[in-house]
């Protein structure tokens, strides 16, 4: 997988599948790889160096993810940030980054233009769309300008680096960088897990950023899976979209699940093509699972993470109602322990301050979770 760009070979196999719906565009997979190795050599133009990041703030667009497809291809990395940041928190985030580039979608280019003076050394400065304030270049421009770049230059491989930033509420927001990625067996380990098929039109509705929603999309394209686009969440729309597209699958916290069952409560109406409903970022109560199964019948699907590990236990359709409270079962490859406050295993039925998730050592990862006192129930 390392040597391995998905991407182009999805390109190879079935040109013509369409790999990303939003609104009235459809770009089919061949497309998609050709506008991702633009911007591959667009931004290595630029100067930048395999490693260096670029930071991104945009609605859920198709430009997201040829950028983030093409940095993937010459170890680039996309930084996210958060589109509902202003002003010294947008420029936190492009410092502590280190972010050589900065990219804004046309609704945010004036955010991160009003930040500029707080944002420390050079930057380029790239618009998506009309928008282009003097010091910016067009996103279109930049790509036209750009020749192709040497088939070795791309590096192919998986999901590729990721820094993410987390959500800074006790203090300013934290990026969990991941210089190797996912690990490849941990990532067909999940796409087995919840049973994900190329097949499968997955809805994006939450916002890219988020690091939930950017490995279930990640996840879906590896297999070479449809994406449906929403650049912002509206529950509606969002039945709308799941019956136009006929969805199959769709990832979201459960406040969005939340507006979801509202809507179709107001509006009834039959989604035969969804199969699956993935939630996590949030603990889903378990009276909105009750109005979600008899709304969507039982697709939900839960999962405990963090940006920093990735996901840790799955809780499958058939439990959600008849284990309350449960984060589910553990993946294969990791290990967990509830420990008190000094650190000793707690009994069965006692709660735990923190939990200790072990990954097997070949995965070379050993992480601390503070699980604020709720104790992880296993099946």
């Amino acid at each position: 997988m390392a040597d391995f760009d998905f991407l182009a070979s999805h390109a190879g196999s079935f040109p013509d599948k369409p790999a990303i719906l939003c609104g009235d565009e459809s770009v089919d997979f061949a497309t998609l790889n050709l506008r991702a190795d633009q911007v591959a050599a667009a931004f290595m133009h630029l100067g930048l160096r395999r490693g260096d990041r670029v930071a991104l703030m945009a609605f859920n667009c198709i430009e997201s993810f040829e950028i983030a497809h093409g940095l993937r291809k010459v170890g680039l990395i996309v930084v996210p940030v958060n589109y509902r940041l202003r002003g010294s928190e947008v420029a936190y985030v492009l410092n502590d980054s280190g972010a050589a580039v900065v990219v804004a979608g046309p609704e945010h280019v004036d955010v991160i233009e009003a930040a500029r003076p707080e944002i420390q050394g050079q930057r380029r400065f790239v618009a998506i769309g009309d928008r282009v304030p003097d010091g910016w270049v067009a996103y279109q421009a930049l790509l036209d300008g750009a020749s192709d770049l040497p088939a070795a230059a791309f590096a192919g491989g998986g999901i590729g680096a990721s820094m993410i930033y987390t959500a800074g509420t006790t203090g300013n927001p934290k990026g969990a960088w991941r210089p190797d990625g996912v690990n490849v067996v941990h990532l067909l380990g999940l796409i087995s897990l919840l049973e994900l098929d190329a097949s499968d039109v997955h809805l994006v509705c939450g916002p890219w950023y988020h690091s939930g929603v950017a490995l279930m999309a990640s996840l879906e394209q590896i297999l070479g899976a449809t994406l449906v686009l929403q650049p912002r969440f509206d529950a509606e729309n969002a039945l709308h979209l799941i019956a136009s597209h006929k969805v199959t699958t769709a990832f979201m916290a459960p406040t969005l699940l939340h507006r979801l069952v509202d809507a179709l409560e107001r509006e009834p109406g039959a989604m035969p093509s969804l199969r699956a409903i993935y939630l996590s970022a949030a603990p889903c109560p378990y009276a909105l699972k009750v109005r979600a199964e008899t709304a969507f019948g039982k697709v939900l699907w839960e999962f405990y993470g963090a940006t920093e590990t990735g996901v840790n236990t799955i809780l499958r359709p058939e439990d959600q109602l008849r284990k309350p409270g449960s984060v589910g079962t553990a993946l294969p490859e990791q290990e967990i322990r509830l420990v008190d406050d000094a650190g000793n295993e707690v009994p069965v039925g006692e709660p735990g301050e923190k939990t200790h998730l072990h990954e097997q050592p070949d995965l070379a990862l050993v992480v601390l979770v503070d699980m604020r006192r709720r104790a992880v129930e296993l099946l």
